[in-house]
């Protein structure tokens, strides 16, 4: 063992002293500045209980029309009528292309799923059950976070930035959902009026803090989803007023789907959507005649005659 005069003695309980003074001032100066210890686990259970809303709704009645087309929509290209009861949906389309026209009507239920109208090859067949996410939130919308509400955080999800802006802070999440694939689209089923997909990857999440909100979802190609303020308020819950996928930015003017939203008897859901190129809305859909009242179960009957 090395022996210490007692000068040397003295200097190193004084750098001891010194660093220790150090540390404990710069973890105050981290604190201060919101940068102590993350709780990922604990700061996404929030998220979810904040966001659950809108992440996952589940309405137990409503009905609504969307229509879509060129703007200013005086002469609808397709029209479309919803209506959802619990686990139960029935979707029609009509469409004002002669030579093609695209007429539909899909019952949906728990023990059978069927196509009354459509093209030949649909009809007189049970189509197994099908999900009800695109029709309750009326619209075709599933990124990085509904993916993780999913699946929970990956093992290798971890917070990789940490910042102030004014009176909120900013937490970007790295995480690599598996297996998945973002869909974002103007329509419900058959006609879309713009739409992009592609494998979520890693992504890179951005949460606004304290309210426990996406801000921002960055994907590895370049193309990103910007949560906008204000958030709408239902009930204890959150949800976006506004949301917008942006292209990859390879070009001076990106291609834009934006969407904004509403809240109807504390039912949230979209109000209107675009389609924007150049700067320029190309295509657009509104949601009208928004109802919750209740819907008669023969509404969604299958008649014996499709069975």
């Amino acid at each position: 063992m090395t022996k210490l005069g007692a000068g040397q003695l003295s200097s190193t309980i004084l750098l001891f002293v010194i660093g220790s003074l150090a540390t404990s001032a710069l973890a105050q100066e981290n604190s201060s500045n919101g940068k102590e210890q993350i709780d990922l686990k604990d700061v996404w259970k929030k998220v979810l209980e904040v966001n659950q809303v809108w992440l996952d709704p589940r309405p137990e009645s409503l009905s609504y029309k969307i229509v879509s087309g060129s703007p200013p929509l005086a002469d609808p290209e397709t029209t479309q009528f919803v209506w959802i009861s619990g686990n139960k949906a029935r979707w029609e389309m009509e469409s004002r292309h002669e030579l093609n026209p695209l007429n539909y009507t899909l019952i949906m239920t728990p023990d059978r799923s069927q196509y009354l109208r459509g093209p030949e090859s649909l009809l007189g067949r049970n189509i197994g059950r099908q999900p009800l996410g695109t029709l309750r939130q009326s619209f075709a919308w599933h990124s990085a976070i509904h993916a993780l509400q999913q699946q929970g955080l990956p093992d290798d999800a971890k917070v990789i930035s940490d910042l102030r802006d004014g009176d909120s802070r900013l937490i970007a999440i790295q995480a690599t959902p598996a297996n998945e694939r973002s869909f974002v689209g103007l329509g419900l089923y058959h006609v879309f009026y713009g739409s992009s997909q592609w494998p979520i990857g890693q992504i890179k999440l951005t949460l606004k803090l304290p309210e426990y909100v996406p801000f921002r979802e960055e994907f590895a190609d370049g193309a990103r989803i910007e949560f906008e303020s204000p958030y709408l308020k239902v009930g204890n819950h959150l949800a976006p007023k506004s949301m917008r996928y942006i292209s990859k930015s390879g070009r001076l003017d990106p291609w834009i789907l934006a969407a904004e939203f509403q809240i109807v008897d504390g039912v949230w859901l979209l109000k209107s959507a675009q389609n924007i190129q150049n700067q320029k809305i190309v295509k657009q859909m509104n949601v009208q005649d928004v109802s919750t009242r209740p819907i008669a179960d023969e509404k969604f009957a299958i008649p014996e005659k499709h069975q």
